[in-house]
């Protein structure tokens, strides 16, 4: 079940990063947001998986997931306390930047589903338009997933 879900969510952010050039999902360099020119490393997808608990699930692209993120699926998915809220981690020459969606409904697993969209970029730029960015991705996947259960 998990790899079938991380292989829709593979599908849906695709979806979301633009396509064409062979690395342009990766680093999305010719992006802008909110009149910032966005400089992305990779968009990680966690979901609190009720066998493996808090997991990355998978990315785009497909290989930016290595051994080092892994593990960081409990401080990308906190607490219900940070839900709304930016989490940021550095890790190497990378922050990772996401804000944990939590959604309580009867109809999940543990009566409740818990995932981020993260952003991954350099520790040296500011990342100031990137916390702007990941809010807006926390409103916009926990809309969707709200009305058309889409994650």
């Amino acid at each position: 079940r998990v790899h079938s879900r991380c292989l829709l969510d593979r599908q849906l952010l695709q979806r979301v990063t633009p396509s064409g050039h062979p690395q342009s999902r990766a680093c999305m360099a010719g992006i802008s947001y909110s009149g910032h020119r966005l400089e992305l490393r990779a968009l990680l997808y966690c979901v609190f998986d009720k066998v493996e608990g808090p997991t990355v699930c998978c990315s785009d692209p497909p290989g930016a997931v290595g051994s080092k993120f892994k593990p960081l699926g409990r401080y990308l998915l906190p607490e219900q306390f940070a839900t709304g809220r930016v989490v940021s981690l550095v890790l190497d020459d990378n922050v990772i930047l996401g804000a944990p969606v939590y959604i309580e409904d009867t109809m999940y697993d543990r009566n409740c589903f818990q995932f981020n969209i993260c952003t991954v970029i350099s520790s040296k730029i500011d990342i100031e338009p990137y916390r702007d960015l990941a809010q807006h991705l926390a409103s916009a996947f926990e809309a969707l997933e709200v009305e058309i259960k889409l994650l």
